[in-house]
């Protein structure tokens, strides 16, 4: 019989087998930190090959998340530039990356494209001076950073269901007596 270098996939299930085998019949002890490094570091194995051989089935790429420092500057950005139109370019550059990588790094961190978060944080933004101030539509539009009142009517409509002032009508807190 001759001895066959085993793939990843059959030596992960083998190495874990042996450990759990080895914990129930009480040679190991969790207690010890070295055990427990191990167990970390057979779960993160296990994890990543999983990872390789989905991506291997299906002939893509990995795609990266955002690093927190980036994930922080372009949140950071978009917040402070709501008031203005942004292109992903630049929320890119703050990121320290190409706007194609941005836009897909963006994408598997946020679960959204880059301008969609944008959209959504003018919504975020706008609903909460709809409902904290008695600020004008035409002026919560331009301060959301929406090109005019119908277009922010328009996509807050599409978004809440409502009109903005009708949304306002509805959700606006009553004044205490």
């Amino acid at each position: 019989m001759s001895y066959l270098s085993p793939t990843r996939s059959e030596l992960i299930p083998k190495t874990q087998r042996s450990f759990v085998a080895g914990m129930t019949k009480g040679v190991f002890e969790l207690q010890d930190p070295t055990l427990i490094h191990l167990a970390r570091q057979l779960a993160l194995v296990e994890w990543l090959a999983n990872s390789e051989q989905h991506i291997e089935e299906s002939g893509q790429q990995p795609v990266k998340q955002l690093a927190p420092w980036q994930h922080a500057a372009a949140t950071n950005f978009i917040l402070k530039s709501l008031h203005r139109r942004i292109g992903t370019d630049e929320i890119a550059e703050k990121a320290g990356l190409s706007s194609n990588y941005f836009s897909r790094a963006f994408k598997a961190t946020f679960g959204c494209t880059p301008q969609e978060h944008v959209r959504r944080c003018r919504l975020y933004q706008a609903r909460l001076l709809l409902l904290g101030t008695s600020k004008a539509l035409v002026d919560i539009s331009a301060e959301c950073g929406f090109a005019d009142q119908a277009h922010f009517s328009r996509v807050f409509r599409r978004d809440a269901g409502y009109t903005p002032h009708k949304w306002r009508q509805l959700y606006k807190p009553l004044p205490r007596m």
